[in-house]
């Protein structure tokens, strides 16, 4: 488990890395498909090793990514933005999770319901990562 989570900060950093090159270097398509294909693999391990939280954070920030045209001008701005900060929050919360915090998804929600409305989608409820089983009594 360790292992793919180094595997998993390796990633964040170079997805960082694209992107920010990217910014800079808006006609140089490929990094920001180098971007995209790296968000991807983090969003696969996160499903992988089951952080429902952080995978949602993942999606929704290569949904943003999947939206930016090669050669983006300055209207994608808060887009490639929202990227940004999307992955530090990752990498903050990865970063917690290490330390040996507990999970803690509802801690994200911030960070992923500012990504959808990013893209244009519905805020998720604070109650999303709540879940109450009312076919059981409590002991």
């Amino acid at each position: 488990m360790s292992l793919v989570r180094e595997q998993l900060f390796a990633t964040i950093e170079e997805a960082e890395s694209y992107l920010e090159r990217f910014i800079v270097e808006r006609h140089c398509s490929s990094l920001l498909q180098r971007a995209v294909e790296s968000i991807g693999q983090i969003r696969g391990a996160l499903t992988l090793i089951e952080l429902t939280g952080a995978q949602l954070l993942a999606h929704e920030t290569l949904q943003i990514a999947n939206d930016i045209p090669a050669g983006a001008g300055p209207e994608h701005d808060e887009h490639l933005m929202s990227i940004c900060r999307g992955l530090h929050m990752l990498r903050r919360y990865l970063e917690q999770l290490r330390s040996g915090q507990d999970e803690m998804p509802e801690l994200l929600l911030p960070a992923i319901n500012a990504l959808r409305m990013a893209g244009g989608e519905p805020e998720l409820p604070e109650s999303y990562f709540f879940s109450v089983r009312l076919d059981q009594r409590p002991q």
